[in-house]
């Protein structure tokens, strides 16, 4: 699902898609301000794109958006399991035990 203005500019974007046994997750979600990323999200969870009724519902929430977790627990009324991700990348470089030339990778 996508929100785009009438110059064609995306604003957000989200998806929601089955998985194994009828559980359904939804992302990516991006949104410009939170007031887009509660319209997708709205639109996500609406019980007509189901095809079967969900047995589950996942979120997977960066740590640095804490705001998203709030917003999903308001909006889904419980419906939606909202994982925190902590983040894995860092500014500094990591030093590890080998080195491998990037013509090898």
């Amino acid at each position: 699902m996508v929100i785009s203005n009438n110059k064609k500019t995306v604003h957000g974007l989200g998806r929601i898609r089955r998985c194994i046994d009828d559980h359904f997750a939804i992302g990516p979600l991006y949104a410009d301000d939170p007031l887009i990323a509660k319209m997708l999200l709205r639109a996500l969870l609406q019980p007509n794109l189901f095809s079967t009724s969900p047995k589950s519902i996942h979120y997977r929430a960066p740590d640095s958006n804490l705001e998203a977790v709030d917003m999903f627990q308001e909006l889904a009324e419980g419906k939606v399991e909202v994982e925190i991700l902590h983040p894995q990348f860092t500014k500094e470089v990591i030093k590890v035990g080998y080195f491998l030339p990037i013509e090898f990778l």
